[in-house]
């Protein structure tokens, strides 16, 4: 696999969406039909949650798959190894997405 020089890496993961992403809105719109309101994208929290219900102290971060390394399912892969086999920096990716699997976070 060739690898891309910084430049392209940024311009890719510049128009990465932060916010308003379809799963996002999904469970905004669910939330909303089920009467809770809730504010969005507070700065002033740790981590910039991207729902947050104030009075019910409830923060909801709505995280892509790759980052619970979940996409090897997806992509028809027998393990997460196995969809790191040809990337150059294997190891970071095995390390970046093993650690929130188990912090239980996914």
């Amino acid at each position: 696999m060739r690898r891309r020089d910084t430049q392209t890496v940024s311009r890719i993961m510049g128009r990465v969406k932060d916010r308003d992403t379809g799963p996002e809105l999904k469970l905004r719109r669910a939330l909303h039909a089920a009467g809770y309101r809730f504010r969005l994208h507070c700065q002033n929290l740790t981590g910039n949650p991207d729902i947050v219900m104030p009075g019910r102290r409830i923060a909801v971060f709505v995280d892509g798959d790759v980052w619970h390394g979940n996409q090897w399912r997806l992509r028809g892969y027998s393990s997460l190894e196995e969809q790191y086999a040809n990337v150059a920096n294997r190891d970071y990716w095995l390390r970046a997405c093993a650690q929130p699997a188990l912090a239980g976070r996914c």
